[in-house]
């Protein structure tokens, strides 16, 4: 779905970058073995995933002016 997004111009390409620890992090998590959740240190975790997500894709349509 990005890749069509940024093929018919509805984002733009560095916007990508935004997406890349999501993918990452998603792959990770399915080669790692079942374990138990943390639920504390997930909101932590979240929280700071949400900051970078939102910063990056900020910046990715700041700098393609």
């Amino acid at each position: 779905m990005l890749a069509l997004a940024c093929h018919f111009n509805w984002l733009p390409e560095l916007t990508l970058i935004a997406f890349a620890p999501l993918l990452f992090r998603g792959f990770g998590w399915f080669a790692k073995s079942p374990q138990r959740i943390v639920v504390r240190r997930l909101g932590w975790t979240e929280m700071a995933h949400a900051l970078v997500f939102g910063v990056l894709l900020i910046a990715g349509f700041r700098f393609t002016r």
